[in-house]
Order: C-alpha cells, then sequence, then structure tokens
C-alpha cells in the first residue's frame, strides 16, 4: 500500500498518509478531491435534506463562525487542512466546516432548533473467553443516506508522533474511531449542559492529538483531561488490558474503569453520579415515528442496559460483538466497528444502519 493511493479490500477504502502536517493532507486532498468537492457544494442542500430551510440557513452563519474557531486548531492540524484544501481545490474555510461537526451540532440542535436528533453512538469493551478485551463502537451520523458508501480508513505515519489508524471521511482529520499500537479511541456523543464552542481545542480535532501523540492509555486520559473541552462527549479508550471511560462537560471531568464485571458499556449519557447535573436536556420532536431509544435520555440508557445484558449473557467474541452492535444500531449508524488487539472488523454496508451487511476482517500490524 503506497502513501496516498486509495487501496480497496472487500468494498472498505483504505489511504495511507505519510509526512509532515503539510504533506499528509496533501495526499489526502489529492486522493479524495472529487468527494470533497461534493460534499462542501452541498452541505447546505444535505443538511437542508435532514432539518429543512433552518438547516440550509445554519450553513452560511457556521461558514461565519469558522473564522473566529480556526484559531482553536494547533497549527500544525491548520497545516494539514491547508494541503487537503490545496490538493482538492475545496476552500480551506469549508474544510475546517467539516472538521468541526461537533461544535456545530451543538450549537444547531441546542440553540437553533432545540432538540437532540434520533442519531446516537454506542460502544461496549469487554473480554473474550481467555480473558483478551475487545471493544465495539456504532457512530451515528445524520447524513445517514450519503456517509456509509464515503468511508475510508486512514493510515497515518505521521514524521511527529506515533502512527495510528482513523476511520473516517473525506476532508474529516479528526479520529472518531482511531486505533494505535498500544490503545484505541473511540468518541461518543453527551450533550452537556453547559457549552464552551469558541474556547478550547474542537473535540474531534482533540482526539487526533491524544491518538497520535500519547505513548499509552494513561498519558491519553491525561492529555484528555488537562484540555479545555468545547462541547459534551464520552471519550472510550482502549488498551491491551485495559479500559477507562472519560464523561466530559466543559465544566467537569471524571473517568470510570472496568466494573466487577469487566466489562464498559457506553451511549450518549453520563453513568457517573457526579456528572448527572452536568448533563443536557433531551428533547423528543412531537409525533416522531421514531423509538424513543434514539431520543430520550431513558432511551439512551435502555441501549445501555441492552448491551449490558447481553454481554452477561454471551461471552463476546468478534462474531457476538457484531450482533450486539446490530442490536441497538438505528437509522443513522453510519460506521461500526469491531476490535481486538491484533485484528479490526469494519462494517461494510453502503446504507444504514450499517450492521445489516458484511463486515470487513484486517489485521492492524499489516496496516501499521
Amino acid at each position: 500500500m503506497k502513501k496516498g493511493e486509495i487501496f480497496e479490500k472487500e468494498g472498505l477504502r483504505t489511504l495511507r498518509l505519510e509526512g509532515s502536517p503539510y504533506e499528509m493532507g496533501y495526499q489526502h486532498g489529492r486522493a479524495l478531491k472529487n468527494e470533497m468537492k461534493y460534499l462542501a457544494s452541498n452541505l447546505g442542500r444535505l443538511f437542508g435534506k435532514y432539518e429543512g430551510i433552518l438547516g440550509r440557513l445554519a450553513i452560511p452563519i457556521f461558514r461565519q463562525l469558522v473564522k473566529k474557531m480556526k484559531h482553536q486548531i494547533p497549527e500544525e492540524f491548520q497545516e494539514e487542512i491547508k494541503g487537503i484544501a490545496d490538493a482538492s481545490g475545496v476552500k480551506e474555510n469549508d474544510i475546517l466546516l467539516i472538521n468541526l461537526t461537533e461544535e456545530f451540532g451543538a450549537i444547531f440542535y441546542l440553540y437553533l432548533k432545540p432538540f437532540i436528533p434520533f442519531l446516537k453512538c454506542s460502544a461496549f469493551v469487554s473480554k473474550d473467553a481467555e480473558g483478551n478485551i475487545i471493544w465495539g463502537r456504532n457512530l451515528d451520523y445524520l447524513f445517514y443516506e450519503d456517509l456509509p458508501s464515503r468511508s475510508v480508513l486512514f493510515v497515518y505515519l505521521p514524521d511527529q508522533g506515533f502512527p495510528f489508524i482513523s476511520l473516517g471521511w473525506p476532508a474529516v482529520i479528526g479520529a472518531p474511531t482511531a486505533i494505535s499500537k498500544d490503545f484505541s479511541l473511540i468518541l461518543l456523543s453527551s450533550p452537556a449542559r453547559t457549552n464552551r464552542i469558541f474556547s478550547g481545542i474542537p473535540q474531534e480535532i482533540l482526539t487526533r492529538q491524544v491518538i497520535q501523540y500519547s505513548q499509552n492509555l494513561d498519558e491519553a486520559v491525561k492529555k484528555i483531561i488537562s484540555a479545555q473541552a468545547t462541547v459534551g462527549q464520552n471519550l472510550v479508550l482502549v488498551s491491551q488490558n485495559d479500559a477507562k471511560v472519560v464523561e466530559i462537560s466543559p465544566i467537569k471531568k471524571t473517568v470510570r474503569s472496568f466494573d466487577t464485571n469487566e466489562y464498559i458499556n457506553v451511549t450518549n449519557h453520563f453513568q457517573v453520579k457526579e456528572m448527572e447535573k452536568e448533563q443536557g436536556i433531551y428533547f423528543k420532536p412531537e409525533n416522531s415515528l421514531i423509538s424513543d431509544d434514539f431520543y430520550t435520555l431513558e432511551g439512551s440508557k435502555r441501549r445501555q442496559k441492552k448491551m449490558e445484558d447481553f454481554i452477561k449473557n454471551n461471552k463476546i467474541d468478534p462474531q457476538k460483538g457484531m450482533e450486539v452492535l446490530n442490536a441497538v444500531a438505528g437509522a443513522g449508524t453510519v460506521q461500526s466497528v469491531v476490535c481486538t488487539q491484533k485484528e479490526l472488523w469494519v462494517a461494510k454496508r453502503n446504507q444504514s444502519p450499517v450492521t445489516k451487511g458484511e463486515w470487513v476482517h484486517l489485521k492492524i500490524d499489516d496496516l501499521l
């Protein structure tokens, strides 16, 4: 697999990026420029498709806010974004906008249209019959009719920091699902009562910084704890023999670990008692036909309990991991991953929920 060239296995695209931040960005932009142009040109239409006229009107506002938020992104990642823009012909401002979706989602759903959409993530960490850690995650997103077919497995070999794998999309440099040789990192939203959109590193950029520059799980947790949060998140970190969840609001952070049953289940709410006051309010639109499991705080807790019950009653192996993710998948599940220390399974279906299709099996050492 050569740097900057797309390699496809069973329908899953892999892109290897090497070098300086600008060089990696340039390779990224050159390889995926057509899709980036499509996404940048159609953001208003795509958002309006799901959120109507208010969604269309929000995009020009967000483009103006990007200019204010750019300084919150560390310089090296700004250089990478510049490389993407130069190679793809897409405006740098549009690339920035795509990488600030967590923050703009918080603005839109908490201030402009006050309800949380039905797109919700789920993750678990457990142990197999031999006591080895296995984890899985569903990532739910708004553009669920367009994104499944555009997934890319990025393999980063940067000049500075550590090599890692990140499952994302064209133009995205953040790391919502990322794997290095020493630990993995999974990002899930958890709406917080308070947001600080215009201070701190944007959350997906923070996860990228953490996976690239942390040598182990404990070092990664320290970096996350010390960083100013912009929005509410649950960050799951998994090593060869340990796992932790950092529950984050812009006001407070807590860490929880394996319980006595040696499993962790995470959805879109805080589970530590002292974080309850930080939890954002969940709203459900009237007359919705979508299950409460994908709108409300109670629904988030039910999905968490469903995974817990499944794991209690099954010894988790990769196949069972796929089954539990399918059991909690919804209309917006656009990416799903199951992972052990050495192996990785990625759902490859081109429509959501992706868990209902086939999975591609990869070896982590072969990628890195």
